[in-house]
């Protein structure tokens, strides 16, 4: 293949990445939203109901965990399109065996922890062939990870709203196999257009707990990528379960309005997406370091103007604020990650980092709700802000983190 053609099969499998990405999200809103509704309405039980929630959530952990030295063994692009092919068939066989009436409850819950359980390989799978495009492709990190961040982002948003719009109009059981649709566009864009990765399947003489513990020491061996990864953690542990338990209850609780936290969130959003397309156009000419230091200390006061319950306007222009400083924290992440990892421990670098952070955020979702519930709303607001901004500013002046603007030497 001649350098242009090469350049342009890149490309192709790089934006064809990006939009199995997107498909993969929005189907998992999707899924987030249709399976609970389908147990609640065809069972009655809301603890049923919770058992299901929590057979879709907890899985994700040990494939997470043990995803990586399989995703090196099995193929990047093959892990992609086994994870989407499995995915699709256990959705697709609710609504199938409920028709035949042989779904029973505990084996519905088998098949929702089995589809939860394919799902991190592929992503994982997904974001350890990113760079390789990118780099073939002449996309500077910055430009790669912002616009799988935005990719990321659009699917946050449109798949929730398209989730809900679905079970309204053709109940769970339909969004089921809407999803199964979402899953069958990822596999024709993996399928069709994105090349097999030149990484290839990594040829291994060892065993498969001697490849995992490899990558576990490994990272732990690296100070820049064990700092990330307990960063990223520990980030994901805070804000995460901020946006899932603490807005809903301060914005009932002392706004008075569930329409105005929609608003916000909207806001934010949209202030997310613009920052990581920003720095996606610009970022490449400063520092890294630098910016994420910006970025996170400039983030505070759009939190801290929270508790003082200003007016509405003021608030939406503090959620807009706050998305438009926080959007290239995670491409810049992504970029840390990208250009310190090299190819072959890509994948299972990606695959810890995405156990990290499903470990982070039900813990942290855990302790914030009982805090909320004994200290008050306000009080743990007035908190957790405390608690942020020391975790900001200790981040942003953490010598380690020099090390952003160095990319791995060559081997």
């Amino acid at each position: 293949m001649t350098s242009t053609s090469t350049t342009r099969a890149a490309r192709r499998s790089f934006y064809a990445l990006l939009g199995s990405s997107f498909f993969a999200i929005t189907g998992n809103a999707f899924t987030t939203l249709a399976i609970p509704l389908y147990v609640l309405a065809t069972t009655g039980s809301a603890a049923k109901t919770g058992i299901i929630a929590f057979a879709n959530t907890a899985p994700p952990i040990a494939s997470a965990l043990l995803g990586g030295p399989l995703i090196d063994r099995f193929g990047r692009r093959r892990s992609v399109l086994t994870s989407d092919m499995l995915s699709m068939i256990t959705l697709a066989l609710i609504p199938i065996l409920d028709r035949q009436g042989v779904l029973s409850f505990p084996l519905l819950m088998a098949i929702v922890a089995m589809g939860a359980f394919f799902d991190p390989p592929g992503s994982s799978a997904r974001q350890a062939m990113l760079p390789t495009f990118a780099t073939e492709a002449g996309y500077s990190p910055e430009r790669a990870q912002s616009l799988f961040s935005v990719s990321f982002g659009l699917a946050q948003i449109i798949g929730p709203s398209l989730a809900g719009v679905s079970v309204a109009a053709i109940g769970a059981s339909g969004t089921i196999w809407v999803n199964c649709v979402t899953f069958a566009v990822c596999l024709i864009l993996i399928g069709g257009f994105v090349q097999r990765d030149s990484s290839g399947v990594m040829p291994s003489n060892s065993s498969f707990l001697e490849d995992l513990h490899s990558g576990w020491r490994y990272v732990w061996n690296d100070n820049f990528l064990r700092a990330m990864m307990v960063i990223s953690a520990a980030f994901s542990g805070v804000f995460v379960p901020i946006y899932t338990v603490l807005y809903p209850v301060f914005f009932t609780e002392v706004i008075k309005s569930q329409r105005t936290l929609g608003f916000f969130l909207g806001m934010e959003a949209a202030g997310g997406l613009i920052g990581a397309v920003l720095y996606g156009a610009i970022g490449q000419r400063f520092s890294r370091r630098n910016a994420m230091a910006f970025c996170l200390i400039a983030w505070l006061p759009s939190y801290w103007v929270l508790v003082f319950h200003p007016p509405i306007v003021w608030l939406l222009v503090a959620g807009f604020v706050a998305g438009l400083l926080t959007g290239p924290l995670q491409p810049i992440f992504n970029v840390a990650f990208q250009v310190r990892t090299p190819d072959h421990m890509r994948a299972r670098v990606f695959a810890m980092a995405m156990a990290c952070t499903l470990i982070a955020v039900p813990i942290g979702s855990l302790i914030l709700g009982p805090v909320i519930q004994a200290a008050g709303v306000i009080p743990t607001l007035v908190g957790l802000a405390t608690v942020v901004t020391v975790l900001c500013i200790w981040c942003a002046f953490l010598p380690i983190l020099r090390e952003l603007d160095h990319p791995l030497e060559p081997a």
